[in-house]
């Protein structure tokens, strides 16, 4: 048997592939749509893709299965799920699935489970490898199901929907997946960092047995009960998702039909004003200077997922970098949440700085900081906030920032704040492009608040802790 899971940083998302070095064939579950490194996997391993197995129709990445598919010539057959009604079934599907269905790699089983929950059409695949047993599992492919500390949120599709699904997923972990042996290992499509669940913990895969023992959600209890605990646990989703979900039943274009255009140093004929202009620069840079009316979204580990928050629907984007060298990496993150608009990749230059009209601001120190002269925003997670904040400080999560500016004074400057800048910066950008001008940043962040040796503030359930 041969196993691989394929990471994807920015999405939290983990690719699996299965197959049998007997026949030569594997089958790739919940690809993303940059591919190569699953193409390298299966070249490497001298295997020929027969199926693309998609557990679901995804909210949060737009699938690679079609470029995949493509990729290989058109040879593999593309599976997914029809247990949530026609209205669920892609338009690509090449084979629809149907509960207790079985794709098989010679000696190994891949039998579909229907676990509704995170989204009415949900399978999650379990794997037999007959050469050993042909009735004891080996593990499972959970997709946004179940994950290692967490299950799949039924928020995703409104409130109506959301009560149907709560029920489902109640079902699916009390009722479904209780025939299935404790030492049955579980592999899910995400871990810590993804927005399609909560609580994870650190590590991509685990055990049935263990999850029943230490995730709060496989506990038995009361439904009600359960069902108070689970609402409690999720924060809000970004708007684009549901875009991101239309895309996929649709069927996502294939990135080589995708528009980029390069600025090449000179901007005199481009009108910006029609841009939503993101400035994927360190805070500091951008700091010192910046386009006016720029978003400040720094590449880092989940850049795509800040652009769910915050790029509108249908806008032509623009990307500023340091130079062109980074183009392709921006624009591949933005490619994996479907941002198919055309993108002009600006590079900043000496040159085309002194042609433009910049704005800047200065980032302050801890040192620098005058709390009852200054509005502290803290922009972190309510996690975050709790285990330690400056005091008189307000909080406000970054997503929310845009809408929450009805409670800042116009007569005092805005400093915000989160762990090391990055987010921080965001919110700076997102101020001065709705018309806050005295707005800056805690330069470095809590972490630099903290190495000052500055008072930090709990909330009363952690001070003795």
């Amino acid at each position: 048997m041969f196993f691989q899971s394929i990471i994807t940083p920015g999405l939290s998302l983990n690719t699996y592939i299965l197959g049998s070095y007997k026949s030569k064939s594997c089958v790739v579950i919940d690809p993303p749509r940059q591919i190569t490194a699953c193409v390298l996997a299966v070249q490497n391993a001298g295997l020929n893709i027969t199926h693309i197995i998609e557990t679901h129709v995804h909210a949060d990445f737009i699938s690679g299965a079609i470029e995949l598919k493509h990729e290989m010539e058109e040879k593999p057959l593309i599976c997914c799920s029809g247990m949530g009604g026609k209205e669920w079934n892609p338009s690509y599907a090449d084979r629809i699935m149907k509960d207790g269905e079985i794709i098989r790699l010679e000696s190994i089983r891949l039998q579909a489970l229907h676990t509704p929950g995170h989204s009415p059409e949900h399978l999650s695949w379990v794997c037999y490898d007959e050469a050993r047993s042909r009735d004891i599992p080996c593990f499972a492919f959970t997709g946004d199901f179940l994950f290692v500390g967490g299950v799949g949120r039924p928020d995703l599709m409104g409130k109506e929907a959301s009560k149907r699904l709560v029920a489902q997923l109640y079902d699916s972990l009390f009722k479904k997946m209780n025939s299935f042996p404790d030492f049955m290992e579980i592999f899910p499509a995400h871990f810590n960092g993804s927005l399609c669940g909560s609580f994870y913990e650190g590590k991509n895969s685990s055990t049935l047995g263990f999850e029943r023992l230490c995730n709060p959600y496989l506990k038995a209890c009361n439904e009600q009960e359960w069902t108070r605990s689970l609402i409690h646990g999720f924060n809000e989703h970004p708007p684009h998702f549901h875009s991101i979900k239309k895309m996929n039943l649709a069927g996502p274009a294939l990135l080589e039909t995708l528009t980029t255009i390069s600025s090449e140093g000179g901007l005199d004929e481009m009108d910006l004003d029609e841009l939503f202009i993101i400035d994927t620069r360190l805070p500091q840079k951008f700091a010192d200077f910046h386009l006016k009316g720029s978003i400040n979204i720094p590449m880092h580990d989940h850049f795509s997922q800040w652009c769910t928050w915050f790029i509108p629907e249908n806008k032509d984007i623009g990307i500023i970098t340091d130079d062109h060298s980074r183009d392709s990496q921006v624009v591949n993150q933005l490619r994996l949440v479907g941002f198919d608009e055309p993108i002009l990749l600006i590079a900043f230059s000496a040159r085309l700085k002194s042609h433009l009209q910049g704005d800047c601001f200065k980032l302050l120190s801890p040192a620098q900081i005058v709390q009852d002269k200054m509005q502290m925003i803290d922009v972190r997670t309510l996690k975050e906030w709790d285990e330690g904040h400056v005091a008189n400080a307000q909080h406000i999560e970054l997503n929310k920032i845009e809408t929450a500016t009805v409670q800042f004074s116009l007569n005092l400057p805005i400093v915000t704040i989160c762990r090391s800048g990055v987010r921080a910066s965001i919110a700076t950008s997102i101020l001065k492009k709705i018309g806050f001008q005295n707005v800056t940043c805690l330069n470095g962040g809590m972490q630099s608040w903290s190495a000052a040796g500055l008072p930090i503030e709990k909330n009363n359930f952690l001070k003795n802790y």
